[in-house]
Protein backbone atom coordinates (compact mmCIF):
# COMPACT_ATOMS: atom_id res chain seq x y z
CA UNK A 1 0.00 0.00 0.00
CA UNK A 2 2.82 2.42 0.81
CA UNK A 3 4.32 1.99 -2.65
CA UNK A 4 1.16 3.52 -4.15
CA UNK A 5 1.75 6.95 -2.64
CA UNK A 6 5.47 7.10 -3.55
CA UNK A 7 4.82 8.06 -7.20
CA UNK A 8 2.30 10.67 -6.08
CA UNK A 9 4.89 12.21 -3.75
CA UNK A 10 7.52 12.11 -6.50
CA UNK A 11 5.37 14.21 -8.82
CA UNK A 12 4.13 16.53 -6.08
CA UNK A 13 0.56 15.31 -5.55
CA UNK A 14 0.93 13.94 -2.00
CA UNK A 15 -0.82 15.29 1.06
CA UNK A 16 1.17 16.80 3.92
CA UNK A 17 0.61 13.59 5.92
CA UNK A 18 1.95 11.42 3.10
CA UNK A 19 5.00 13.67 2.78
CA UNK A 20 5.68 13.33 6.52
CA UNK A 21 5.26 9.53 6.36
CA UNK A 22 7.61 9.35 3.38
CA UNK A 23 10.23 11.55 5.05
CA UNK A 24 10.07 9.43 8.19
CA UNK A 25 10.43 6.26 6.10
CA UNK A 26 13.42 7.75 4.23
CA UNK A 27 15.17 8.54 7.53
CA UNK A 28 14.59 4.99 8.74
CA UNK A 29 15.80 3.58 5.40
CA UNK A 30 19.00 5.67 5.52
CA UNK A 31 19.73 4.40 9.03
CA UNK A 32 18.97 0.76 8.15
CA UNK A 33 21.16 0.79 5.04
CA UNK A 34 24.21 1.53 7.18
CA UNK A 35 23.57 -1.64 9.22
CA UNK A 36 22.50 -4.11 6.54
CA UNK A 37 24.99 -5.49 3.97
CA UNK A 38 22.32 -6.09 1.32
CA UNK A 39 21.02 -2.52 1.68
CA UNK A 40 24.61 -1.24 1.46
CA UNK A 41 25.00 -3.07 -1.88
CA UNK A 42 21.67 -1.67 -3.05
CA UNK A 43 22.68 1.86 -2.05
CA UNK A 44 25.97 1.62 -3.94
CA UNK A 45 24.13 0.55 -7.09
CA UNK A 46 21.00 2.66 -6.90
CA UNK A 47 21.85 5.53 -4.57
CA UNK A 48 18.73 7.57 -3.97
CA UNK A 49 15.37 6.52 -2.60
CA UNK A 50 12.88 6.70 -5.46
CA UNK A 51 10.95 4.49 -7.88
CA UNK A 52 13.52 2.69 -10.04
CA UNK A 53 13.34 2.43 -13.81
CA UNK A 54 13.37 -1.37 -13.89
CA UNK A 55 10.08 -1.41 -11.95
CA UNK A 56 8.40 0.39 -14.85
CA UNK A 57 9.32 -2.39 -17.31
CA UNK A 58 6.16 -4.00 -18.66
CA UNK A 59 7.96 -7.26 -19.46
CA UNK A 60 7.01 -9.06 -16.24
CA UNK A 61 9.63 -11.80 -16.67
CA UNK A 62 12.52 -9.34 -17.03
CA UNK A 63 11.22 -7.17 -14.20
CA UNK A 64 10.92 -10.24 -11.97
CA UNK A 65 14.50 -11.36 -12.70
CA UNK A 66 15.91 -7.89 -12.03
CA UNK A 67 13.87 -7.51 -8.86
CA UNK A 68 15.10 -10.87 -7.55
CA UNK A 69 18.72 -10.06 -8.32
CA UNK A 70 18.53 -6.63 -6.72
CA UNK A 71 16.52 -7.65 -3.65
CA UNK A 72 18.53 -10.78 -2.83
CA UNK A 73 15.60 -13.14 -3.51
CA UNK A 74 17.69 -15.39 -5.73
CA UNK A 75 19.90 -18.47 -5.54
CA UNK A 76 23.28 -16.71 -5.27
CA UNK A 77 25.13 -18.03 -2.23
CA UNK A 78 25.79 -14.53 -0.93
CA UNK A 79 22.02 -14.30 -0.41
CA UNK A 80 20.95 -17.89 0.31
CA UNK A 81 23.29 -18.51 3.27
CA UNK A 82 22.79 -15.08 4.87
CA UNK A 83 20.48 -16.58 7.51
CA UNK A 84 23.24 -18.96 8.67
CA UNK A 85 25.51 -16.01 9.59
CA UNK A 86 28.31 -17.15 7.30
CA UNK A 87 30.63 -14.18 6.60
CA UNK A 88 30.19 -12.72 3.11
CA UNK A 89 33.78 -13.48 2.16
CA UNK A 90 33.12 -17.21 2.81
CA UNK A 91 30.06 -17.47 0.55
CA UNK A 92 32.02 -18.95 -2.34
CA UNK A 93 30.49 -19.80 -5.70
CA UNK A 94 29.71 -23.52 -5.56
CA UNK A 95 30.21 -23.93 -9.32
CA UNK A 96 33.62 -22.35 -9.91
CA UNK A 97 35.00 -21.93 -6.35
CA UNK A 98 36.94 -18.83 -7.47
CA UNK A 99 35.37 -16.10 -5.37
CA UNK A 100 32.32 -15.00 -3.40
CA UNK A 101 29.18 -15.69 -5.39
CA UNK A 102 27.60 -12.27 -5.45
CA UNK A 103 25.86 -10.17 -8.06
CA UNK A 104 29.09 -8.80 -9.50
CA UNK A 105 30.58 -12.30 -9.81
CA UNK A 106 27.44 -13.70 -11.43
CA UNK A 107 26.98 -10.86 -13.93
CA UNK A 108 30.57 -9.96 -14.79
CA UNK A 109 33.06 -12.67 -13.82
CA UNK A 110 31.51 -16.14 -13.57
CA UNK A 111 33.70 -18.19 -16.00
CA UNK A 112 30.96 -20.48 -17.35
CA UNK A 113 29.07 -17.48 -18.77
CA UNK A 114 32.16 -15.84 -20.30
CA UNK A 115 31.31 -16.37 -24.00
CA UNK A 116 27.64 -15.38 -23.65
CA UNK A 117 28.62 -12.38 -21.52
CA UNK A 118 31.29 -11.18 -23.97
CA UNK A 119 28.84 -11.34 -26.88
CA UNK A 120 26.14 -9.49 -24.91
CA UNK A 121 28.59 -6.92 -23.51
CA UNK A 122 30.06 -6.18 -26.95
CA UNK A 123 26.58 -5.67 -28.38
CA UNK A 124 25.59 -3.45 -25.47
CA UNK A 125 28.77 -1.38 -25.71
CA UNK A 126 28.13 -0.76 -29.43
CA UNK A 127 24.62 0.38 -28.55
CA UNK A 128 25.95 2.72 -25.84
CA UNK A 129 28.46 4.19 -28.32
CA UNK A 130 25.62 4.71 -30.82
CA UNK A 131 23.79 6.84 -28.20
CA UNK A 132 26.74 9.28 -28.35
CA UNK A 133 26.63 9.83 -24.59
CA UNK A 134 30.09 10.06 -23.00
CA UNK A 135 28.70 9.75 -19.48
CA UNK A 136 27.02 6.42 -20.26
CA UNK A 137 30.19 5.11 -21.85
CA UNK A 138 32.23 6.07 -18.77
CA UNK A 139 29.70 4.35 -16.48
CA UNK A 140 29.76 1.26 -18.72
CA UNK A 141 33.57 1.09 -18.59
CA UNK A 142 33.72 1.60 -14.80
CA UNK A 143 30.55 0.05 -13.36
CA UNK A 144 28.73 -2.30 -15.73
CA UNK A 145 26.39 -3.51 -13.00
CA UNK A 146 24.70 -0.08 -12.72
CA UNK A 147 23.74 -0.32 -16.37
CA UNK A 148 22.89 -4.02 -16.30
CA UNK A 149 20.46 -3.48 -13.42
CA UNK A 150 18.76 -0.46 -14.97
CA UNK A 151 20.14 2.04 -12.46
CA UNK A 152 20.91 4.66 -15.12
CA UNK A 153 18.22 7.19 -16.01
CA UNK A 154 18.33 6.68 -19.78
CA UNK A 155 15.18 5.28 -21.38
CA UNK A 156 16.67 3.86 -24.62
CA UNK A 157 19.42 2.11 -22.68
CA UNK A 158 17.14 0.80 -19.93
CA UNK A 159 14.65 -0.37 -22.53
CA UNK A 160 17.42 -2.31 -24.24
CA UNK A 161 18.94 -3.79 -21.08
CA UNK A 162 15.93 -4.28 -18.84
Amino acid sequence: MAIQFFPAIEIGMGTKTNVLILENFKKKWKLERTKNAKLQDYSRLHGTFKIKNYLLNFDIRKRDILSRLISGSNSLSVDTVRERNIPRKNRTCLLCWLETENLKHFLTRYPMLRDIRMEAFNSLEKFIISLNNKYLLIVWKNNKIRILLGSINNYPLNNRVC
